[in-house]
């Protein structure tokens, strides 16, 4: 279970989710919100601003991986959910799964893979 402090999310920024300016990234954070407005919803509601990722990576097939720092607690090291075909990946500091640990956070956070997000 992933109990998540919205409100901490949302006041979290400092370097690592200055967006990115590159062509890959400018893509993603353009079309994210409008091409897949029920994940913006489901990410907004945790607190997530899909312009604010710790990284974002072009997985040069059309799809994409960001990662985000959220404010939370889990009893699990790691936890995956499927949305609508887009695997969210939960993972603690202390995961063996974590694919990202760059974070300036101050814990207890997770940090959210988003994987494979179609942008066309």
């Amino acid at each position: 279970m992933i109990a998540i402090d919205s409100e901490a999310t949302r006041a979290y920024d400092d370097t690592y989710t200055t967006p990115c300016s590159c062509e890959a990234c400018a893509r993603f954070y353009e079309r994210v919100d409008h091409q897949h407005p029920q994940l913006a919803v489901l990410l907004a509601g945790w607190g997530i601003d899909t312009s604010r990722a710790i990284e974002v990576m072009d997985n040069e097939d059309g799809t994409y991986d960001a990662y985000f720092s959220v404010q939370a607690t889990m009893n699990v090291p790691h936890e995956t959910h499927d949305i609508d075909g887009i695997e969210l990946q939960f993972d603690r500091p202390d995961s063996p799964e974590l694919t990202y640990g760059n974070t300036g956070m101050q814990p207890p956070y997770v940090i959210l893979t988003v994987r494979d997000i179609p942008i066309r």
